[in-house]
């Protein structure tokens, strides 16, 4: 390879002070190689080597650390995929745009230090074009060799890191509203679709692990109870230490594309302490190439759930194809996808670590742990979590709705005396209706409870005419009946004349008695409505009734 002097005798008096300037050298000379001469000599010094190569951002050290690894010499191309690329600038689009200052990857980073080369090598016969670091420069960098522990994968390059996942805190939110269906006596299946992020299948096990559930589905309600009304962060640390100890998780039967046989038995949580140590050992603040670490986990420890290096005993069938997955053939198929679920899934779920892909349609590319994993580790509260303090607001038609950071307690109560309509928005939307607090009565949920709930949690206060509502269904039951879709039936002649007097008036017909009166199609749910206006709730049997 060549030395510095050699790197620095074909390059432009431009990008040469650019060097200079990096490792703050002032270097006057009368020519192009006297510059590079006297540039390279200034550069060879144990004490500024050291200054520059402590200060290099850490996805800088590892690329140089990747070249020491590799005697020195990438290929090119290989080289800047996984560090990132070098923009191809003439002499006056680098001057303008300087990106000695700015730079865009950990390769322009080095190059503008002038610390790595490229230049063409026939080392087997086929030029090729080579990354290197100049011979005399490798003396200096010892620091920065590996210390023989092995690198498992490579980190990302800014493409593959362009569009960000941030962590999240949602596996709260989402044990909120799996505690709610449980004790309205939902199963996870019946759950509304949109009010899970996370399976529902993982939220279980993790709650019967942490002895919150039964496994019958059935809640504890002390356990239910501190889990809800503990701070976001400290429950988000528990479902970490949860998870950690979890024989019940089994991150294996999980993966969706595979069919499992047969009364074999996996290890998860061996499996699972495996993979955390190994994705523990990674460089924190840096972006990992999600496909370079499974192939590393592939070529240095390829067994890491199979310790008697078993591939032929489990039985597990593809979905797809209906092949079955035997043989060191299928570890792709089988601990590869384990690997991308555990990173992609419960870590993320758990706020763990962060993933990016390179654009929207993408998948996940690559990962790194997140500014919370060290505090998760250790079993504490991250900082920078949100405080519940949320209020919820109710309108005058039913319609609650519960931002995400209301008191957990709060929604957990407020979601078991609605029906559950859809979130939006960071809001979970219910509606009160007959039908939803004959079921909290059920439960043993009086209307005085939600009552409570509303005059000490919504913003602007109770509408009058649903306070009403309420108080006449707690007192008499429902008064009101709408029958079929055609006919409405109420108990005082006074409710009919009250109807009369709103804008429903357009979608009433003939009246066929002083409690029974036609209405027009389509204009049910304005006539409900006007009910509730005038403080009535309504009802549906078969013969649509109010």
């Amino acid at each position: 390879m060549k030395d510095l002097v050699q790197t620095f005798h074909d390059a432009d008096p431009g990008y040469l002070r650019m060097i200079a300037d990096a490792w703050g050298l002032t270097i006057q000379a009368p020519d192009t190689p006297t510059l590079a001469r006297d540039l390279a000599k200034a550069i060879l010094n144990e004490q500024i080597v050291d200054e520059i190569l402590a200060a290099l951002p850490q996805e800088a050290t590892r690329a140089l650390q990747d070249l020491l690894e590799n005697d020195g010499l990438i290929p090119w191309t290989q080289f800047t995929n996984r560090h990132g690329d070098l923009r191809v600038m003439g002499p006056a689009k680098r001057d303008r745009e300087r990106p000695d200052l700015y730079p865009q990857s950990a390769v322009e980073v080095l190059w503008y230090k002038g610390v790595i080369g490229k230049q063409f090598f026939d080392l087997d016969g086929t030029p090729q074009e080579y990354a290197y670091i100049p011979d005399d420069l490798v003396p200096f960098m010892m620091m920065l060799s590996s210390t023989g522990k092995p690198v498992f994968g490579r980190p990302a390059s800014p493409k593959e890191s362009a569009l960000v996942t941030p962590v999240s805190d949602r596996m709260v939110d989402d044990i909120c509203t799996l505690l709610s269906a449980l004790r309205m006596g939902m199963q996870p299946d019946q759950i509304p679709h949109g009010f899970l992020d996370i399976p529902a299948g993982f939220l279980v096990d993790l709650l019967i692990s942490s002895g919150t559930i039964e496994a019958d589905l059935q809640i504890q309600p002390e356990a239910a109870k501190q889990m809800l009304e503990t701070e976001r962060g400290y429950t988000l640390a528990k479902l970490v230490e949860t998870w950690f100890k979890s024989k019940r998780v089994n991150e294996l039967r999980m993966l969706p594309h595979l069919r499992f046989e047969g009364t074999w038995v996996n290890s998860p949580l061996e499996t699972r302490h495996t993979l955390l140590d190994l994705i523990s050992s990674l460089d924190e603040g840096i972006w990992w190439n999600l496909e370079a670490f499974v192939a590393a986990v592939r070529e240095l420890q390829p067994d890491f759930q199979r310790p008697a290096g078993d591939y032929d005993s489990w039985f597990i069938q593809e979905k797809a194809s209906g092949d079955y997955l035997r043989g060191r053939g299928s570890w792709e198929k089988v601990e590869g996808a384990l690997i991308r679920f555990v990173i992609c899934g419960p870590m993320q779920w758990l706020g763990l670590v962060e993933l990016a892909r390179e654009n929207e349609k993408a998948r996940p590319a690559a990962f790194r742990l997140s500014e919370w994993a060290k505090n998760l580790w250790h079993g504490s509260s991250p900082d920078g979590l949100p405080v519940e303090d949320a209020q919820l607001h109710i309108n005058m038609d039913g319609h609650m709705r519960v931002p995400a950071l209301t008191p957990r307690a709060v929604r957990y109560q407020a979601a078991r005396f609605g029906e559950w309509e859809s979130r939006k928005g960071g809001q979970y939307v219910y509606r009160i209706t007959d039908r939803s607090l004959s079921k909290a009565a059920e439960q043993g949920l009086r209307v005085n409870h939600l009552l409570g709930i509303l005059k000490k949690h919504a913003s602007g206060g109770i509408p009058p005419s649903f306070l009403q509502s309420l108080q006449h269904w707690e007192k008499l039951g429902l008064q009101t009946r709408l029958i079929t879709a055609t006919l409405l039936q109420v108990d005082q002649p006074e409710i009919i004349n009250e109807l009369m007097k709103t804008p429903a008036k357009r979608f009433l017909g003939r009246t066929l008695n002083p409690t029974t009166v036609e209405v027009l199609q389509g204009g049910e749910e304005t006539v409900r409505s006007a009910l509730l206006q005038i403080g009535y709730f309504s009802g549906t049997n078969k013969s649509f009734s109010t």
